[in-house]
């Protein structure tokens, strides 16, 4: 299953796979305090594609150590949605 993990992704996460691309990204201090603004939790890594109309995926960590995978727009900063 891992050999088709990003098959299987864009096809499971498909509303939060792709972004329309606007211009660029913005600054990644502003997205990551807009991603931990609107979950609560602290972003503790960054995955960032090279197809610019795919999201990009942050680790989230809650204070009770649980993790999560967020996807974000990093055209507006817009947090997605979490796994």
């Amino acid at each position: 299953l891992y050999l088709y993990k990003p098959e299987i992704e864009r096809l499971v996460y498909a509303d939060w796979s792709h972004v329309e691309p606007r211009g660029e990204p913005l600054a990644l201090s502003a997205i990551i305090a807009g991603v931990e603004r609107a979950s609560g939790q602290r972003v503790s890594q960054i995955m960032r594609p090279a197809d610019p109309a795919t999201s990009w995926r942050m680790t989230l960590q809650a204070p009770d150590g649980t993790r999560s995978l967020a996807f974000v727009d990093p055209y507006r900063g817009a947090l997605l949605g979490t796994t």
